[in-house]
């Protein structure tokens, strides 16, 4: 999201407050007049008219104030800094809770029945997730442990050394230079498996780099809306100055047998 600075609009919203301050802008005035003044078209005029109107109108009904900044929750200052502490055995279960509350300042602005309650409930949360996460690891490993022995049953593709040279010719755009046959008949590993395997898993990865460049594209096209929104522009593609990769796929069917 661009920065506040970037958008004219915050600049011009600055001078308006300053401006009714001093009375130099009065309530009995429009969007239209204030948009036209003279000496501050310099700065208005950088704001698309639609969009100062609409806004001129929302900071009227404020009364030219600016919106009041929220006061930070101590608590919400203070979790991340306890969290911290607490997996890194910086604090530990055997110390005492009014220790603990003193231990920095942070602390010491929360409320100590607020402090004691939450803290407690933070332990059992981050006690329950360091246990999952102990279980993931073990399921991980016992994962890893079946995947090794995979790469030893013939036939199986998954774990195995065509797999990892597949990956690479796709991820190289090798794929891109011969057709499927002549790349199964490139390399005796692949020869290991069928070539009717070896087309299919050759589709799978080269869909797979499909998506992946879909959804970059998607990501930096709603950057680029973002971007021409705020600055009070209609978003064309023909503004895009990258390129895009899922315009060059080309799908398993789309090369000669």
């Amino acid at each position: 999201m661009a920065q506040q600075n970037e958008n004219p609009w915050y600049r011009a919203k600055d001078v308006i407050i300053e401006d009714y301050n001093n009375k130099k802008i009065t309530d009995d005035m429009d969007a239209r007049q204030v948009y036209d003044m003279e000496d501050r078209k310099d700065i208005f005029h950088l704001v698309r008219w639609d969009r100062f109107r609409d806004n001129f109108r929302n900071l009227k009904k404020r009364g030219f104030t600016k919106p009041s900044v929220k006061k930070v929750n101590p608590w919400y200052v203070a979790k991340p800094i306890l969290h911290e502490d607490y997996v890194a055995k910086r604090i530990t279960d055997d110390m005492d809770i009014i220790d603990v509350h003193n231990m920095k300042t942070e602390f010491k602005n929360v409320d100590f029945e607020r402090f004691k309650t939450n803290f407690t409930k933070l332990k059992e949360r981050i006690d329950k997730d360091q246990a999952r996460a102990e279980l993931d690891f073990a399921g991980y490993q016992r994962d890893i442990l079946v995947h090794k022995l995979a790469k030893d049953i013939d036939g199986e593709w998954n774990g195995s050394r065509a797999e990892k040279m597949l990956k690479e010719a796709v991820n190289n755009d090798v794929h891109k230079e011969m057709k499927p046959k002549e790349l199964y008949l490139s390399n005796d590993t692949y020869k290991e498996f069928s070539y009717n395997t070896f087309r299919n898993h050759l589709y799978q990865e080269t869909r797979s780099k499909k998506d992946s460049a879909y959804w970059l594209v998607k990501k930096k096209k709603k950057e680029k809306k973002v971007k021409a929104k705020l600055e009070g522009r209609r978003y064309r593609e023909d503004d895009n100055d990258f390129y895009d990769p899922v315009l060059n796929f080309c799908t398993m069917y789309d090369w000669p047998m």
